[in-house]
């Protein structure tokens, strides 16, 4: 039987092998007692959620043109983009909590007590301009047209200066952008919050409670980090530590 099987599989593309094999209404039926669209994501995607990026020329994304410069993106990894949001996108702004962050690979650590000495550490290291130190606020979003909840990590001085901004609104729905900063000898890009004016629309009726405990639960876990955790994730170019 397996040799049928195989020699079957065989004979046919990746695309529809399962139902040449099964028989095309069988195929259809396919679908584990427990695995449906939520659990599947509760389960594929460990233990952070992917965050959003503003991509600068020095980023890994924009160095294989994956997506264009001064463009933002939602990505779990440095050459993946699960979300390209475009030069502007809308996000409910859940909460946030000071981060410290030395990049290092696999090792890279990030802090989360403002109070301890590895956080001040780091925090000194940034202001220096080492590379691959950095520090600032991190916000826990929602992206509605997106439907994901997602990080977003204030670490250069930039963003730093745009942070009060983003503060303000906590709570409520902000429109991100990105701008163009021209100085004397460098160019860089960084992002400009304000409210946002356009209606944007979340889970209503049968949807509302799960989207409300799912918000529930991604806020009390951001609000109750370890003093620090090792994450993989890209190291900042200079365009996006900025001089």
């Amino acid at each position: 039987m397996s040799e049928i099987l195989a020699n079957a599989a065989n004979q046919v593309t990746g695309s529809n092998a399962l139902a040449s094999i099964l028989g095309a209404e069988t195929a259809a039926l396919v679908a584990s007692k427990y695995g449906d669209e939520k659990a599947f994501a509760g389960v594929s995607s460990g233990s952070f959620l992917p965050r959003v990026q503003l991509c600068g020329s020095n980023s890994t994304l924009c160095k294989k043109n994956k997506i264009g410069q001064g463009r933002f993106c939602v990505t779990n990894a440095k050459d993946t983009i699960l979300h390209d949001l475009s030069e502007s996108f809308a996000c409910l702004v859940i909460s946030w909590r000071p981060k410290a962050m030395r990049f290092a690979g696999s090792d890279t650590v990030a802090y989360y007590n403002p109070k301890s000495p590895f956080f001040n550490e780091v925090r000194a290291e940034a202001d220096a301009k080492k590379q691959g130190s950095s520090y600032g606020p991190e916000y826990l979003v929602y992206l509605p047209e997106q439907k994901i909840f997602a990080t977003f990590y204030f670490m250069n001085p930039t963003m730093r200066r745009e942070a009060p901004n983003m503060q303000g609104q906590v709570g409520k729905v902000a429109q991100v952008s990105s701008v163009f900063i021209e100085k004397e000898k460098f160019s860089w890009h960084g992002p400009a919050v304000t409210a946002c004016n356009t209606p944007v629309s979340f889970p209503t009726g049968d949807e509302l409670p799960a989207f409300q405990s799912e918000l529930a639960a991604q806020r009390d876990r951001f609000n109750t980090p370890p003093e620090e955790e090792v994450e993989e994730v890209e190291a900042p170019g200079e365009a996006a530590r900025e001089r």
